[in-house]
């Protein structure tokens, strides 16, 4: 005998109506942001210098993991959260062209600590998870730091070594 009172889930007017908003609205900005620029003038010189100072198997895969993103979700509570995807219609794209080659579901790949071109020191942190790269992670509030740069690197600790 079956005891299972649960309802079962049906795809209501409610999830299609979303689905048409995200066609409407957020899909075109998505596609928009590859014209105007998607990454922060702090965000790209975070990579920039990333990839200077990664070693070179992992820079290569880096940078071909950037050109894939086309949507960055930035959190910011206590502190900032920078997490990168690839939107593709109706969802987030999972696979990348080239992954990282790790067995754990998520690794710290480096940890980096920066001053700005305005004299603001912070440290992020770089997270990938199943091969991708995923986050980074600030230390701080950095919505109003978003157009520095990277001025100087005050240390670099790249936290993993890539496989292979």
């Amino acid at each position: 005998m079956n005891s299972d009172t649960r309802p079962e889930l049906s795809v209501g007017p409610g999830l299609r109506i979303a689905q048409s908003l995200f066609v409407l609205f957020a899909y075109p900005s998505i596609l928009l942001r590859l014209v105007t620029g998607l990454l922060k003038p702090l965000e790209r010189s975070i990579f920039d210098v990333l990839a200077k100072h990664l070693e070179p198997s992992a820079s290569a895969i880096l940078r071909t993991q950037l050109t894939e993103v086309n949507y960055v979700q930035r959190i910011t509570t206590r502190r900032t959260e920078c997490n990168f995807y690839r939107a593709v219609p109706f969802r987030f794209e999972q696979r990348r062209s080239v992954l990282f080659a790790f067995q754990e579901p998520e690794v710290l790949l480096c940890a980096l600590r920066f001053q700005t071109n305005k004299g603001t020191r912070q440290v992020v942190k770089v997270h990938l998870v199943h091969g991708k790269l995923f986050e980074l992670e600030f230390g701080g509030d950095m919505r109003q730091h978003f157009n520095e740069a990277v001025e100087s690197v005050i240390s670099f600790k790249q936290h993993v070594v890539t496989p292979g």
